[in-house]
This record gives structure tokens, sequence and C-alpha cells, in this order.
């Protein structure tokens, strides 16, 4: 593992200079990227930690509140932040720039789907617990990019039925994509904090977005660099 560091950024996006918190490997190089979007409650401590969790496993984690300027923005300025976010990603000197992904937490999960489906430019998505309404359904299935969803099968808001049907229209479409179920787990299974947090699932969904990104890059499985779990703030 990588030591990372963590810094508040801003970058173009809907309605103006978007705040992010960006977690980069301190080892010069170039690594792949992540975008992250949050869940309906807006960012979170823990939501900015999964970023640097990604940073000690040498892929750059962008953490980007898509509500900086108002916690019901139009799907114009989502996009617009989704497609900055990318761009942000591309003029950064230490990430590869055919390597960005975009994720997503419940609402953000759902956003992630809408993003993969209208924005160019990203390789791959990672969808914890995502929304599925008809606008996030359709543009699922305009993505032309390797995505993995994590879901939790006794999910109340989003119903792991609609998730299956998802998968089936993925297969039939011949989409590249993988799906795990998590028995026993409800919404926002990940997401520490609240009741329905489940660690154990929460931790290897994580490392499971984790080895579906370093398959998707052609990367060793395994993590490298030395052990060390904590960030440096900068």
């Amino acid at each position: 593992m990588y030591r990372a560091t963590l810094q508040e950024v801003r970058f173009p996006g809907g309605g103006g200079d978007v705040q992010a918190w960006i977690a980069r490997p301190t080892q010069p190089g170039q690594y792949p990227a992540i975008a992250m979007l949050h869940g309906r409650n807006g960012p979170s401590d823990s939501f900015r930690d999964v970023a640097v969790r990604y940073a000690e496993e040498g892929i750059v984690g962008l953490a980007v509140n898509y509500m900086t300027f108002g916690q019901d923005p139009s799907t114009d300025e989502i996009l617009r932040s989704i497609a900055g976010a990318l761009d942000y990603l591309k003029a950064q000197p230490d990430v590869k720039t055919d390597s960005i992904a975009l994720s997503g937490y419940c609402k953000g999960g759902g956003l992630t789907y809408l993003g993969l489906g209208n924005t160019s430019g990203y390789a791959a998505g990672v969808v914890f617990h995502g929304g599925l309404s008809q606008q996030n359904v359709e543009a699922a299935l305009r993505a032309d990019v390797p995505m993995i969803i994590l879901h939790g099968a006794s999910d109340q808001a989003v119903s792991i039925d609609g998730v299956y049907d998802l998968a089936k229209q993925l297969n039939d479409r011949g989409k590249r994509f993988q799906l795990k179920v998590y028995h026993g787990c409800n919404h926002v299974f990940t997401m520490p904090g609240n009741a329905q947090y489940a660690p154990e699932a929460a931790d290897d969904a994580f490392r499971e977005a984790v080895t579906f990104l370093r398959r998707t890059y052609g990367l060793p499985l395994a993590s490298v660099g030395p052990l060390v779990p904590e960030a440096v703030s900068a």
C-alpha cells in the first residue's frame, strides 16, 4: 500500500467551481483514478476517507461534492460536474488519462449510471447500491464501458429485483459488467454512521471494486508498496 495525501480542491463544473477532495499516492508516478459521487445527504468524512483508501491502493481518488451549490442540482448541472471532474483528473500529471473511472453511492450510484451514459471519456464504472430511476437505467444501457454493481439483497430503497432486471438488460445487450449481491444487507451497507452499515460486507465491496479496477486497467491484483495506512493531510 501507498502513503496518501488528501487535499481540498475546486474545478469548473455545474454552477461554478465545484468543491472536491483529491487523495493521491505520495510516491511519484502515474496512476489510474476514480471520481466519486456521494449520496443524497452530501459528502461526509467517511466519503472522503474512501478516496484516501483508493490512493493507498495506487488509485487517485477524487471525492466530488456535486451539491456544492445546493441540495437539488439539476441533471444538467450534475452532468457538467461529472464532466468537470473528468477534465480535472485528466489535467493532473500523476493521472493516467485513459484510466479514469466514475463511481457513486446511493443517489451518487444512480448518477454514475447517468454520467457513464452521457459523458465520454470515463473508462469504467463502480456502482454501490445505486438508484434506478428510468433515466438512470436508460443511461446505464447506453454506457459502453465495463462496470461493477455492488448491491444489498435486502435493499428497501432500491429493490434487488430492479437490479436483476437491469443486469438482464445489460446482458442482453452484450454490455461488460459484473454484479455482486450481498445477502442480508440493506441500502447503505457500505456507509459508516448508519444502522444499516455492515462493516465486513462494506470492506468486501471495496476490495471487489479495487480488484475490478485493477483487472480493467491490467494492473497487478495485489496491493504494492510499503504498508502505511495513515493519510497525510495537505
